[in-house]
């Protein structure tokens, strides 16, 4: 996929104009669209050059665009959805009788239960099973 809004001569080292912005606001906005539509965040494994690969979208674009749009790291970006992905698992009262904290963590794109408890607590305010309690 080659997008038509990516201007790669624009969106470059040269200072960051009006045009630049409206670039990476597209950018951004496209990758959302993407993780959306795609669940790329479901795979623990993945990383900018991934998703790179899979979206077509130059990695450094990618990586602006979250840097500058989004206001945060592409780590962040990720648990970002993948912690929206286990609170709406958790909400399922179904899930929540059939699944373990753990798996549906891992079904997220959590890699291992430390890195999961700490950045869901991070995002919420809350332990897992606090909000888990909270919520059902």
């Amino acid at each position: 996929m080659s997008p038509s809004f990516i201007k790669a001569t624009t969106v470059s080292k040269k200072k960051e104009t009006d045009e630049n912005i409206d670039d990476l606001i597209s950018i951004a906005n496209e990758i959302d669209k993407l993780m959306d539509k795609e669940n790329f965040y479901l795979d623990p494994d993945l990383t900018i050059l991934s998703l790179s690969e899979k979206t077509g979208l130059p990695h450094y674009l990618i990586s602006k665009a979250i840097n500058r749009i989004k206001e945060c790291n592409f780590h962040t970006y990720i648990n970002k959805y993948r912690v929206e992905e286990v609170k709406k698992l958790l909400t399922d009262p179904e899930n929540s009788k059939r699944f373990t904290l753990l798996a549906l963590a891992l079904d997220s794109g959590f890699k291992s239960k430390s890195a999961f408890n700490d950045i869901f607590k991070k995002f919420t305010g809350l332990t897992p099973t606090e909000f888990k309690k909270e919520n059902l």
